[in-house]
């Protein structure tokens, strides 16, 4: 559990940085993270949290990819 408690510290903080640096993308990191977590023996989040949070990653990756070609 402990390890991965770090790795996912370690994406959901990466995933901040890439909210500032344009080379990362942030949301996709953070997801990761967040998903890790789930799999750990706590279960923090609900299916429907990670499911919404999961569509709102990849929209805003979308989104992301589209603004920074014009």
């Amino acid at each position: 559990d402990i390890l991965l408690i770090t790795i996912s510290a370690l994406l959901i903080l990466i995933g901040i940085l890439g909210s500032i640096v344009p080379i990362l993308p942030g949301p996709p990191f953070a997801y990761c993270g967040l998903l890790l977590v789930q799999f750990s023996s706590k279960h923090p989040f609900s299916v429907e949290f990670l499911i919404i949070f999961g569509l709102l990653a990849i929209f805003s990756a979308i989104i992301d990819n589209i603004f920074t070609s014009f």
